[in-house]
């Protein structure tokens, strides 16, 4: 293994476990902070942590308006559907169905540029999805469980993996253009816009005074380092070790999530999970190895 390498697969995974904090972190907040609040704070904090990194190059204004877009499907939306869903469901469940993203991409992006469907593709998409039913339902039947508020929330998690799978497909082109960190960078300023006239306007905004110094403390954690760090850090790897071995760390972070949800939250992993989050993974790998 080159020696370079070997410092930055260290990095790589150092860098999953700390995206995966975001889970159990954001389900301990939104057990005493709305949906709509968490939003805010994830991107307001995650945009100053950005800033000294993304005004370096501004977007045409012709690519303004769908960059807005952009930004109130796959963060403002993405991002209150995410909090919403882990609201109802636990952070184990949450990290797998999020992070399912790639099965979306790979069943959407015939039909929405036209990119040629494999069999392998297809595939690996298959057995993702058969993981996602296995993870949603506990290895229950479904109609045992449609009533029940977890069941809710996986349907939110679900939406949400859609919103980011499509935002994923259709940022394609913006991120070649001008590269990942502004185009994102971007998004996420119009998306934070979004959400704080959402706040304002369905005056969730007096919910900010009433917030603990501790609960501060992690929001702020929790923008910077698992959104605006991990972000950059990820980036930046992709030009040192290349996109086929730094995404395919990726595959860690679910892994981490249910393990440091287990460990700070008490919650159980069933084994239909466990089957659930392998055939997750082995699905996002399959799709993922066919596009080099």
């Amino acid at each position: 293994m080159d020696s370079g390498y070997g410092k930055w697969y260290v990095v790589l995974v150092v860098t999953m476990f700390l995206w995966a904090t975001f889970f159990p972190g954001s389900k301990h907040l939104t057990e005493t902070i709305s949906p709509l609040t968490l939003s805010f704070l994830r991107y307001f904090f995650a945009v100053i942590a950005l800033v000294p990194f993304s005004l370096a190059r501004r977007v045409e204004r012709a690519d303004v308006s769908r960059l807005v877009g952009l930004g109130a499907l796959g963060i403002a939306g993405f991002t209150f559907l995410l909090y919403s869903g882990l609201a109802r469901s636990t952070a184990s469940s949450s990290s797998i169905i999020v992070n399912s993203q790639a099965i979306f991409v790979a069943f959407l992006s015939p039909w929405l540029i036209k990119e040629h469907f494999t069999k392998r593709r297809i595939a690996g998409a298959l057995v993702g999805v058969a993981g996602l039913v296995l993870v949603i339902t506990n290895g229950e039947s479904l109609g045992s469980i449609v009533s029940e508020e977890y069941f809710i929330g996986d349907m939110l998690l679900i939406c949400a993996a859609l919103a980011m799978g499509i935002y994923s497909i259709y940022m394609k082109g913006y991120v070649n253009k001008y590269g990942s960190t502004t185009a994102t960078f971007y998004t996420m300023v119009f998306g934070l816009v979004i959400l704080t006239l959402a706040l304002v306007g369905y005056g969730a905004a007096p919910e900010l005074g009433d917030l603990t110094v501790p609960q501060w403390a992690i929001a702020a954690y929790i923008g910077v380092v698992p959104t605006a760090l991990v972000y950059i850090v990820f980036n930046y790897s992709l030009r040192i070790v290349g996109v086929v071995n730094a995404t395919a760390f990726k595959l860690l972070m679910p892994i981490f999530a249910v393990m440091l949800s287990i460990a700070l939250l008490s919650e159980e992993a069933t084994v239909a999970m466990l089957v659930g989050l392998a055939l997750v993974i082995g699905g996002i790998f399959t799709i993922q190895s066919t596009r080099h």
